[in-house]
């Protein structure tokens, strides 16, 4: 059997926090060198580790601590703990967007994935149990998942779409809740009181939505094409569409939406343009903006000594001067 460490931990150079999470992830989790699981799972973090920055939503534990005033070193097994979940929650997305078969070696990865990020949290923050933290972790997972399945069944569809609400309460239950709680456990670490911790989890909640508002417009108006008919019916600006057109424009947008799932561009081009008409990407830009504000609002709220350092993670995901210069001409 191959060893774990199939690259030299100096090939990439990282920033020392995200050097330390790395450290903490192999000394804990990947002790056995001949076991092909870890194995495997050492390749899983490889990509994340190669393209990781300061700050990133990898590290959102570490970042909101070190925004808030902590020390970031005291976060490390958090952010790797993190790291997991991050992790986990992409395979079982991938899972779900790319169609089931049989024995997916992406499931047990994915469960040992969670299974260690809880195990990571109540061996080295103990303390936190009496604050409900680390054991308010399991009902995040219910509510992630909850949103998860939410997210297939209104993909799953293919002669109706769900509302704008509809997509939005998915959206905070799949990735809201997680990045929540995430940013909550950062402060929470940095000594931060209640009300304070309370806005900052409100803060990774939006940042969260913002993240599934982000992925929607992209996915619609990328160079790369929209996705398959039975994930853009799921689609924020298709929801947005079907509360404002006719039953008769929305019976042709079908039509228009199954040429898109057999791979007509003219058809892509077409649904884009339509969308763009009834003011799709208008709406995508207020939704943003909402959002944006509000994590904006949490920070002040929590009085964050180093809100910019936030406010980046904000940029990363969906540029304000994005979001401000969406028009219809922009993206045909």
């Amino acid at each position: 059997m191959r060893p774990i460490v199939t690259e030299p931990l100096t090939s990439h150079p990282l920033d020392d926090r995200l050097a330390a999470v790395r450290e903490l992830v192999i000394a804990d989790s990947l002790t056995v060198m001949d076991d092909p699981f870890a194995s495997t799972l050492f390749d899983a973090w490889l990509p994340l580790w190669r393209a990781a920055t300061w700050p990133s939503i990898a590290m959102l534990p570490q970042v909101v601590c070190e925004a808030a005033g902590g020390d970031p070193q005291r976060v490390t097994a958090a952010s790797a703990a993190w790291q997991h979940l991050y992790l986990a929650a992409k395979y079982f997305d991938d899972i779900q967007d790319e169609g089931c078969r049989p024995c997916r070696p992406e499931v047990s990865i994915g469960l040992g994935l969670l299974f260690k990020a809880q195990n990571l949290l109540t061996t080295y923050y103990p303390e936190l149990r009496a604050a409900d933290v680390t054991l308010e972790l399991p009902r995040i997972l219910w509510e992630a998942s909850r949103g998860q399945y939410a997210d297939w069944e209104m993909s799953a569809a293919t002669t109706s779409v769900a509302t704008a609400e509809r997509w939005l309460a998915q959206a905070h239950a799949k990735s809201g809740t997680l990045l929540g709680w995430s940013a909550g456990f950062g402060s929470v670490l940095a000594n931060v009181s209640p009300e304070q911790a309370a806005a900052y989890q409100y803060f990774g909640e939006r940042l969260g939505i913002l993240i599934q508002v982000a992925d929607d417009f992209k996915d619609m108006w990328s160079v790369n094409g929209a996705k398959p008919l039975n994930v853009a019916m799921s689609s924020l600006p298709l929801c947005f569409a079907r509360t404002v057109i006719s039953e008769r424009e929305w019976a042709q947008l079908q039509l228009i939406l199954e040429s898109v799932a057999q791979g007509n561009e003219e058809a892509l081009v077409e649904l884009r343009q339509q969308l763009t008409d009834w003011g799709a990407p208008a709406y995508v830009a207020v939704i943003a903006k909402i959002h944006r504000q509000q994590a904006c609002d949490a920070l002040a709220e929590a009085d964050c000594p180093q809100p910019d350092l936030l406010k980046r993670l904000l940029d990363q995901i969906f540029p304000l001067s994005e979001i401000e210069g969406l028009s219809g001409e922009a993206f045909l």
